[in-house]
Protein backbone atom coordinates (compact mmCIF):
# COMPACT_ATOMS: atom_id res chain seq x y z
CA UNK A 1 0.00 0.00 0.00
CA UNK A 2 1.41 3.37 -0.97
CA UNK A 3 1.99 5.98 1.71
CA UNK A 4 -0.77 8.22 0.29
CA UNK A 5 -3.26 5.34 0.19
CA UNK A 6 -2.42 4.47 3.77
CA UNK A 7 -2.92 8.10 4.85
CA UNK A 8 -6.27 8.33 3.02
CA UNK A 9 -7.39 5.09 4.62
CA UNK A 10 -6.42 6.41 8.07
CA UNK A 11 -8.35 9.62 7.41
CA UNK A 12 -11.31 7.60 6.19
CA UNK A 13 -11.30 5.47 9.33
CA UNK A 14 -11.10 8.56 11.53
CA UNK A 15 -13.83 10.41 9.63
CA UNK A 16 -16.11 7.40 9.60
CA UNK A 17 -15.62 6.91 13.33
CA UNK A 18 -16.30 10.57 14.13
CA UNK A 19 -18.98 11.38 11.55
CA UNK A 20 -22.13 12.45 13.35
CA UNK A 21 -24.78 11.26 10.92
CA UNK A 22 -25.34 8.95 9.19
CA UNK A 23 -22.02 7.14 8.75
CA UNK A 24 -21.47 6.65 12.46
CA UNK A 25 -24.94 5.18 12.86
CA UNK A 26 -28.26 6.77 13.62
CA UNK A 27 -29.02 7.35 17.28
CA UNK A 28 -32.63 7.03 18.40
CA UNK A 29 -32.99 10.80 18.80
CA UNK A 30 -31.65 11.44 15.28
CA UNK A 31 -33.76 8.91 13.43
CA UNK A 32 -35.59 11.08 10.93
CA UNK A 33 -36.58 11.06 7.30
CA UNK A 34 -33.87 13.61 6.55
CA UNK A 35 -31.15 11.47 8.16
CA UNK A 36 -32.22 8.45 6.14
CA UNK A 37 -32.30 10.48 2.94
CA UNK A 38 -28.82 11.88 3.61
CA UNK A 39 -27.52 8.38 4.23
CA UNK A 40 -29.20 7.13 1.05
CA UNK A 41 -27.73 9.98 -1.03
CA UNK A 42 -24.25 9.31 0.38
CA UNK A 43 -24.46 5.62 -0.50
CA UNK A 44 -25.80 6.60 -3.93
CA UNK A 45 -22.72 8.77 -4.50
CA UNK A 46 -20.44 5.96 -3.33
CA UNK A 47 -22.21 3.58 -5.70
CA UNK A 48 -21.92 6.03 -8.59
CA UNK A 49 -18.19 6.57 -8.07
CA UNK A 50 -17.27 2.99 -7.13
CA UNK A 51 -15.84 0.22 -9.24
CA UNK A 52 -17.93 -2.75 -10.32
CA UNK A 53 -16.60 -4.76 -7.37
CA UNK A 54 -17.53 -2.03 -4.87
CA UNK A 55 -20.96 -1.65 -6.46
CA UNK A 56 -21.50 -5.39 -6.26
CA UNK A 57 -20.54 -5.47 -2.57
CA UNK A 58 -22.89 -2.62 -1.71
CA UNK A 59 -25.84 -4.04 -3.68
CA UNK A 60 -25.37 -7.53 -2.28
CA UNK A 61 -25.40 -6.17 1.27
CA UNK A 62 -28.61 -4.32 0.49
CA UNK A 63 -30.40 -7.07 -1.41
CA UNK A 64 -29.36 -10.26 0.39
CA UNK A 65 -31.63 -9.90 3.46
CA UNK A 66 -34.64 -8.57 1.54
CA UNK A 67 -37.36 -10.73 0.05
CA UNK A 68 -38.39 -10.44 -3.57
CA UNK A 69 -41.85 -9.36 -2.43
CA UNK A 70 -40.38 -6.50 -0.36
CA UNK A 71 -38.52 -5.22 -3.43
CA UNK A 72 -41.48 -5.04 -5.83
CA UNK A 73 -42.26 -1.40 -5.11
CA UNK A 74 -38.65 -0.17 -5.30
CA UNK A 75 -37.21 1.23 -8.55
CA UNK A 76 -40.15 -0.03 -10.64
CA UNK A 77 -39.47 -3.61 -9.56
CA UNK A 78 -35.90 -3.67 -10.91
CA UNK A 79 -34.44 -5.21 -7.76
CA UNK A 80 -37.31 -7.70 -7.46
CA UNK A 81 -36.53 -8.95 -10.99
CA UNK A 82 -32.83 -9.25 -10.15
CA UNK A 83 -33.54 -11.06 -6.89
CA UNK A 84 -36.20 -13.36 -8.43
CA UNK A 85 -33.69 -14.66 -10.95
CA UNK A 86 -31.76 -16.31 -8.11
CA UNK A 87 -33.23 -19.57 -6.81
CA UNK A 88 -33.84 -19.87 -3.06
CA UNK A 89 -31.43 -22.80 -2.61
CA UNK A 90 -28.57 -21.02 -4.39
CA UNK A 91 -26.50 -18.23 -2.89
CA UNK A 92 -27.57 -14.82 -4.16
CA UNK A 93 -25.11 -13.42 -6.70
CA UNK A 94 -25.22 -10.32 -8.83
CA UNK A 95 -24.05 -10.43 -12.42
CA UNK A 96 -22.22 -7.61 -14.16
CA UNK A 97 -25.33 -7.06 -16.32
CA UNK A 98 -27.41 -6.55 -13.17
CA UNK A 99 -25.00 -3.91 -11.89
CA UNK A 100 -25.01 -2.14 -15.26
CA UNK A 101 -28.82 -1.81 -15.13
CA UNK A 102 -28.81 -0.11 -11.71
CA UNK A 103 -28.25 3.64 -11.55
CA UNK A 104 -27.72 6.00 -8.63
CA UNK A 105 -31.42 6.88 -8.23
CA UNK A 106 -32.26 3.18 -7.94
CA UNK A 107 -29.67 2.72 -5.19
CA UNK A 108 -30.92 5.78 -3.30
CA UNK A 109 -34.48 4.42 -3.45
CA UNK A 110 -33.30 0.99 -2.31
CA UNK A 111 -31.32 2.40 0.63
CA UNK A 112 -34.25 4.59 1.72
CA UNK A 113 -36.51 1.52 1.60
CA UNK A 114 -34.00 -0.71 3.42
CA UNK A 115 -33.13 1.65 6.26
CA UNK A 116 -36.61 3.02 6.92
CA UNK A 117 -36.88 2.51 10.65
CA UNK A 118 -34.21 -0.18 10.71
CA UNK A 119 -31.07 0.75 12.66
CA UNK A 120 -29.60 -2.73 12.10
CA UNK A 121 -29.56 -2.21 8.32
CA UNK A 122 -27.90 1.17 8.79
CA UNK A 123 -25.24 -0.39 11.00
CA UNK A 124 -24.65 -3.20 8.49
CA UNK A 125 -24.25 -0.75 5.61
CA UNK A 126 -21.96 1.45 7.67
CA UNK A 127 -19.77 -1.57 8.44
CA UNK A 128 -19.72 -2.45 4.74
CA UNK A 129 -18.45 1.02 3.87
CA UNK A 130 -15.84 0.91 6.64
CA UNK A 131 -14.62 -2.57 5.71
CA UNK A 132 -14.44 -2.05 1.95
CA UNK A 133 -11.28 -0.06 1.26
CA UNK A 134 -12.56 1.58 -1.92
CA UNK A 135 -15.87 2.64 -0.36
CA UNK A 136 -14.05 3.95 2.72
CA UNK A 137 -11.73 6.00 0.49
CA UNK A 138 -14.68 7.43 -1.42
CA UNK A 139 -16.52 8.26 1.81
CA UNK A 140 -13.41 10.00 3.12
CA UNK A 141 -13.09 11.95 -0.11
CA UNK A 142 -16.59 13.32 0.47
CA UNK A 143 -15.68 14.27 4.05
CA UNK A 144 -12.24 15.77 3.35
CA UNK A 145 -13.28 18.87 1.37
CA UNK A 146 -15.03 20.15 4.46
CA UNK A 147 -11.78 20.03 6.46
CA UNK A 148 -9.15 20.89 3.86
CA UNK A 149 -9.54 24.71 3.95
CA UNK A 150 -8.82 24.93 7.68
CA UNK A 151 -5.76 22.65 7.55
CA UNK A 152 -4.36 23.27 4.08
CA UNK A 153 -1.06 25.02 3.63
CA UNK A 154 -1.26 28.26 1.67
CA UNK A 155 -0.99 27.73 -2.04
CA UNK A 156 2.33 28.66 -3.55
CA UNK A 157 2.24 31.03 -6.45
CA UNK A 158 3.91 30.03 -9.69
CA UNK A 159 6.56 32.68 -10.56
CA UNK A 160 5.55 32.51 -14.22
CA UNK A 161 1.97 33.41 -13.27
CA UNK A 162 2.97 36.45 -11.18
CA UNK A 163 4.26 38.35 -14.22
CA UNK A 164 0.79 38.61 -15.68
Amino acid sequence: MRKWDKRVQQLAQRELAQAPLPIGGIRESERSADGGQRFARLLGRLYEEGSTAARRRLLEELLRPMSTFALIGVANGLFARIKARSAEWQPFQLRDEDIAMVDTRDVVALVEHAVAGNAHTTATLTATVRNTAELAHLAAAHALPMQVPSTAAPATQDPAMSSR
